[in-house]
């Protein structure tokens, strides 16, 4: 993985979000995360195109997103989830 690069998950339908998405985006991005703010991340991630949906699974049924890896923009999504207490250190 190249934390100049975005990084790819396939989904395929039975949890709410990607369950790679908390270690990957841990692993690539400079910034201190917990566990328990993936679902934050998720969300506000979307919300902020940070993640966007490249297929809807049509055909071998795993959909496929896209996660950039703008550490400004993620640090942000922190700084947001801690301000308005959808996460908390």
């Amino acid at each position: 993985m190249n934390p100049e690069q975005p990084f790819y998950l396939l989904d395929d339908g039975t949890q709410p979000m990607p369950p790679l998405l908390y270690p990957m985006l841990n692993k690539c991005l400079a910034l201190p995360l917990l566990p328990e703010w993936a679902g934050c991340l998720w969300e506000n991630g979307r919300e902020s195109s940070l993640i966007t949906l490249l297929d809807e699974g049509e055909g071998q049924s795993y959909a496929a997103w896209r996660v950039l890896l703008v550490l400004e923009d993620w640090l942000e999504v922190v700084q947001m989830g801690l301000g308005v207490k959808q996460i908390e250190l």
